[in-house]
């Protein structure tokens, strides 16, 4: 059930999302994008705006100057000095603001100044923004309608279940709270690029931190979206080919559990997935950067090198990379390695390759700045920095399934055998796996079509340009190639053959390739509308190709491939998150202690204290005194434990995603709403004792969780006689009871009953 709370925090998030990636560096950097293009406009904000806003919170965090206050001076004190220096401060406008402050002018004299100015300054920019959109109206319109349905799909399990979609995010929350604190990399030394963002949210407008992180992957998931559509607009040679990329990408199903959880991902707070567009955006200047033939002229100077303002955005798409996700580099590298491959004579021709070389080290060295000071300062690297080396050894201790990698068998042969050998462990341990063997033999075989209908193309320009004397381009479709390396270069580091080291977890990497493989397979459809388009009027096409994207919505669901709906690991109920919601609102900060499980922990703090249910339980009967020193004590019982990180598929309506993916996990850790897997307190489960291994085994496995809530509610009840009116019920529903009681400062009760 959707709550207009839930919908206040989350157009909150992105009304503040909005201002910080777009609104603010539109117009602290509207000089240089002034006559950009879209593309160039879009891609410049959401890079540099990462970048800046990294540094801006680690070098504050580095010289012991980060808070809130500071924060804010920084971003809005530029703004407001950008406004003012377009101000004319004319005699007339100094002598009404003179009336202003003596009083002669009222209140609604100034609001009603300040509406009128509003109206005509977003008139002027809605005019604006008009004359940019209406020449290519139906492609952004089009565009629009992709985005809004991701938008709805990768965010409808946030509004279903409150909780995180994945365990990573408390830890991710408690760093992003320790810049709160201003310490940077509390942690270890980690990139930060994400916790800094939703600092910043925090800082300039008070978005609270769950709220942020619980919604950021539904809206961020756009800025991926967008960076894809801009590479393949450089990519195909028909405008309206990338659109039936998207609408396949967004409507087709994922057949093995590790495509469910990576397409799941995009739809939670994670880091990786923040920095995901960055790889996109890298090849798409890359490109643009190679295209590029001409030496810049300045102040009647030639250079002797291609400076090319294309290098300002890969560059910092690069930094961006870093800032977020090592995994987000590698898979830069990959991609941009595949033009590279195709392009080499221009990349290593002296005039392109000193400044590209020097944008990379630039983006580097802004990247690792903040950390290496941090780590001269004494700052550890966080522990996951040794994690993902063990994955580069063939350890994925993440993978939700083991990776059936098939070994490649040893015999003698000659060079060819063993690269069909290689081509053969490729194609069964990644095509079969991630899409099953009937489309992976579809998925295989559409690539290789593409790649000779490319060599056929090709060489046909090749003739007629040698035949026309000239007249008919021989270079079709150029990109082509380097994007089908691309996508086999991903499938095969999804699981790397034996003797290759793993460079990312495969189960990290199938949403990427099932773009770049939907790319491809898209080519010989982009040439057959290019054909067409010699010989047909624009309009038609146009018309033809917008009925062919909605036809693609169309085709999946009769054929039976439809998506289905996607999962978080449940840790909470929702009455839970909404009862610590109505105490952090209602209550005094300080004021209150909130017993219970470690999840409300995260949205506790930085308004009441917190203690947790094991340490409750543990303290109030191994010792002889024990009391919590605030006011309002509020204990948190699940009548039904419910059991922790299960996966819980979302359910809705059916044109937005079909209920068939919990067939692809476990049935005992598995869920599809309404139904919550869960056990039941008793007496019984009280009288047992915990099985202590590891404190964080007595909330993620069921039979502790039991016993532990099972002890908890005899507890209240022991309480409940010996003070008979002081305990009392703040909230209960069938699955969680809430008890508070109210206790003198001066004169704490002794919570250690026997």
């Amino acid at each position: 059930m959707i709550t207009m709370h839930w919908v206040l925090e989350y157009a909150s998030v992105l009304c503040g999302y909005v201002f910080l990636m777009f609104i603010w560096p539109s117009v602290v950097f509207r000089n240089h994008l002034a006559n950009k293009s879209k593309a160039y406009w879009f891609c410049f904000c959401v890079t540099v705006q990462i970048v800046l806003v990294n540094i801006v919170v680690l070098t504050f965090g580095l010289v012991h100057i980060l808070n809130r206050w500071t924060v804010f001076a920084f971003f809005f004190g530029i703004l407001l000095l950008i406004v003012l220096r377009k101000v004319d401060f004319t005699i007339e406008k100094i002598e009404t603001f003179r009336h202003l402050v003596v009083g002669a002018y009222g209140v609604k004299w100034l609001f009603l100044r300040i509406v009128r100015f509003a109206w005509k300054w977003l008139k002027k920019q809605c005019l604006k923004i008009w004359g940019m959109l209406y020449p290519h109206f139906g492609e952004y319109l089009l565009l629009a309608v992709l985005v809004i349905f991701a938008m709805i799909y990768f965010s409808y399990s946030a509004f279903q279940e409150y909780s995180y979609g994945f365990g990573d995010i408390y830890v991710h929350h408690s760093w992003i709270y320790g810049l709160i604190e201003g310490k940077i990399f509390s942690g270890g030394i980690y990139p930060e690029g994400l916790h800094c963002f939703i600092y910043c949210l925090y800082a300039l407008f008070g978005i609270d931190v769950y709220s942020s992180l619980l919604f950021w992957g539904g809206i961020h998931v756009v800025v991926l979206l967008i960076s894809v559509y801009c590479l393949l607009r450089e990519i195909f040679h028909w405008r309206y080919t990338p659109f039936f990329v998207l609408a396949i990408f967004l409507t087709i199903d994922s057949v093995c559990v590790n495509a469910v959880y990576s397409m799941s991902r995009l739809q939670w707070a994670l880091p990786q997935e923040f920095g995901l567009f960055t790889p996109f955006v890298c090849a798409l200047f890359l490109i643009r950067y190679l295209k590029n033939a001409a030496c810049v002229t300045y102040k009647g100077k030639t250079s002797r090198f291609y400076w090319d303002e294309n290098l300002v955005v890969f560059g910092m798409a690069f930094t961006a990379s870093i800032v977020t996700h090592f995994y987000t580099t590698i898979m830069a590298f990959l991609l941009c390695i595949s033009f590279v491959v195709f392009f080499i004579r221009r990349v290593f021709y002296y005039k392109r390759l000193v400044p590209l070389v020097i944008a990379v080290l630039c983006g580097l060295a802004v990247a690792i700045s903040p950390m290496a000071g941090a780590f001269a300062s004494g700052i550890p690297f966080e522990k996951s920095i040794d994690w993902a080396l063990g994955v580069m050894h063939g350890a994925d201790p993440e993978a939700p399934e083991p990776q059936q990698i098939e070994p490649l068998p040893q015999e003698d042969g000659s060079m060819i055998d063993a690269v069909i050998g290689r081509l053969n462990q490729v194609y069964k341990n990644n095509y079969q796996v991630v899409y099953g063997e009937t489309r992976g033999n579809w998925v295989a075989a559409l690539t290789g079509f593409a790649a000779i209908l490319w060599i056929i193309v090709r060489f046909a320009g090749i003739l007629l340009h040698r035949y026309s004397g000239g007249k008919a381009g021989k270079n079709c479709f150029p990109t082509y190639l380097p994007m089908i390396l691309a996508a086999f270069l991903f499938m095969v580091a999804y699981a790397a053959p034996t003797g290759f080291p793993q460079l990312i977890a495969g189960s990290r990497l199938c949403s990427m390739e099932q773009i770049l493989n939907i790319t491809v397979m898209m080519m010989p459809v982009d040439m057959f509308f290019s054909l067409l388009a010699l010989c047909c009027r624009k309009r038609i096409l146009q018309a033809a190709s917008i009925i062919c994207t909605a036809g693609i919505y169309i085709a999946v669901m009769m054929l039976g491939v439809y998506h289905g709906y996607l999962y978080i690991e449940l840790s909470q109920y929702n009455s839970e998150v909404m009862v610590t919601n109505s105490i952090t609102q209602t209550f005094p900060e300080d004021s209150y202690t909130i017993v219970s499980p470690t999840d409300q922990l995260y949205m506790t703090v930085g308004y009441g204290r917190h203690e947790d249910l094991l340490s409750f339980v543990e303290k109030s009967s191994d010792r002889i005194e024990y009391t919590l020193p605030t006011e309002y004590v509020f204990l948190y019982i699940e009548k039904k434990p419910i059991q922790y990180a299960q996966s819980h598929f979302a359910k809705g309506p059916s044109w937005l995603a079909e209920e068939k993916y919990p067939e692809f996990f476990p049935a005992d850790t598995t869920s599809q709403c309404p139904e919550i897997r869960a056990s039941e307190i008793s007496r019984d489960a009280a009288s047992k004792d915990l099985v202590y291994t590891n404190p964080w085994h007595m909330y993620t496995e069921l039979e502790n969780r039991t016993i532990l809530e099972s002890k908890a509610y005899e507890w209240c009840k022991d309480f409940s006689i010996l003070y008979p009116h002081e305990l009392k019920t703040y909230y209960e529903d069938d699955n969680l009871i809430c008890y508070y009681f109210k206790q003198e400062i001066n004169a704490l009760y002794n919570l250690a009953i026997e």
